[in-house]
């Protein structure tokens, strides 16, 4: 019998696979901001304002920039998952634990 993997809801907007040490973050992108920022909570996703315009996938990279820097994460570690071409993401994290999930509860309660 194969055995589940074990996928832990941890809010709204992650999700965290134990088996993979992978982490998923679901984001609302609003593009063409005035700056970076973690804005807060749209519709249970993470909303991200970016300063890159939705076009050639200016957006998507500066999305990976951004957490990479937010979450003190190589960009290697980051990729777009779903929603390559929507403002709702899903961004997929590998090698983070719970403690670099918690910081970011701590980070965007503090915005």
């Amino acid at each position: 019998m194969e055995k589940l993997q074990k996928t832990t809801p941890l809010n709204s907007f992650l999700t965290y696979d134990e088996a993979k040490a992978i982490c998923r973050i679901s984001c609302y992108i609003q593009p063409k901001s005035s700056r970076n920022s973690v804005v807060g909570l749209h519709d249970g996703k993470l909303k991200i304002a970016l300063t890159a315009p939705p076009v050639d996938g200016q957006a998507n990279a500066m999305l990976i920039k951004f957490l990479a820097s937010y979450l003190d994460k190589p960009k290697r570690d980051l990729e777009i998952v779903a929603g390559d071409s929507s403002r709702n993401k899903i961004v997929a994290i590998k090698n983070i634990n719970p403690d670099d999930l918690a910081e970011l509860n701590v980070n965007l309660s503090q915005n």
